[in-house]
């Protein structure tokens, strides 16, 4: 993965962002250019129509295009100031122009916002290096009650590796043993089995049954004090 995939991996365009940073509208997509102030080479990067980031160095002076800063193996100090340089610009415009946008699946986005409007949690991406899983906790105890992950679904005993998101989510031992022997519910991924089951968000199920689930998920993991005040 080069240094343009790992910035945009996750990032979707504000395109209201685009003109104020200083892009030019074309009927191709949008423009924006900058001299790198060290090197002097010149960046050219766009924006289609669809959203797609692309970028390029041009040495100003051949009109040439300028690849050593993509290529692992060439080094030596100007190189190095090229790299440093191309990827700081590439940060600020992430930063400036784009919106983080970990899942993509839209019963994912669905469901996210129904535990923010329902229990005030975002979900947390607590590794670094593997942003595309996260979870909720209650914010009275501090327990996990879901986790969206992304997997890729022969892990969950298909055939094809594509990607998928999934939700784990905690019962009693015998209602996840009740829910796996259903249609589309599966033991849980990355977890204790006996106490987590997890659903492919890929609307295989209605979403109104997936919040079905998460709100027993979160009463199952409350303290038992305050579980038993409630009812």
């Amino acid at each position: 993965m080069d240094i343009l995939q790992k910035i945009f991996r996750y990032k979707k365009a504000d395109f209201s962002s685009l003109i104020a940073y200083g892009f030019n509208a074309t009927p191709q997509g949008y423009i924006y250019q900058q001299q790198l102030s060290k090197s002097h080479l010149l960046l050219t990067f766009t924006v289609s129509q669809t959203g797609q980031p692309s970028a390029a160095l041009t040495d100003p002076v051949t009109d040439e295009p300028y690849v050593l800063h993509l290529m692992e193996y060439a080094v030596g100090s100007f190189i190095g100031t090229v790299r440093q340089e191309y990827e700081a610009a590439l940060h600020a415009i992430a930063d400036s122009c784009f919106v983080t946008e970990i899942f993509q699946s839209e019963q994912t986005k669905a469901i996210a916002a129904y535990v923010q409007q329902t229990y005030q949690c975002l979900l947390e991406h607590l590794w670094p290096d593997a942003p595309e899983n996260a979870i909720w906790r209650r914010q009275d105890n501090a327990k996990w009650f879901g986790a969206v992950l992304t997997v890729p679904k022969n892990k969950l005993g298909y055939a094809e590796n594509t990607p998928v998101e999934i939700i784990d989510l905690h019962a009693a031992p015998e209602q996840v043993a009740a829910y796996i022997t259903r249609k589309h519910y599966y033991p849980g991924w990355h977890m204790n089995k006996k106490h987590w089951y997890t659903i492919i968000l890929d609307n295989s199920l209605p979403t109104e049954e997936i919040c079905k689930r998460i709100d027993e998920s979160f009463a199952s993991v409350a303290n038992p004090a305050k579980h038993t005040a409630r009812k």
